[in-house]
């Protein structure tokens, strides 16, 4: 490898005790959100329902307007 860490290297040096608070609250979030739409019902979700509860409105999204 050239210019950067070794991925063997890198997960040596991995500290996992320094990211236990964002890996919680992204399991408090992955929680609200399978109890607001449980994967059972997941196909037939409408295409406009979205986690934040708003409509999304089309040509809104972050691939919107992408040359």
């Amino acid at each position: 490898m050239t210019g950067g860490l070794d991925v063997h290297a890198a997960v040596a040096k991995f500290d996992r005790g320094s990211v236990t608070e964002a890996e919680s609250a992204a399991e408090d979030e992955q929680k609200q959100v399978l109890a607001r739409f449980p994967l059972e019902e997941w196909a037939e979700l409408p295409l406009n329902a979205t986690p934040s509860g708003r409509e999304s409105r089309p040509g809104r999204g972050r691939r919107a307007n992408r040359s």
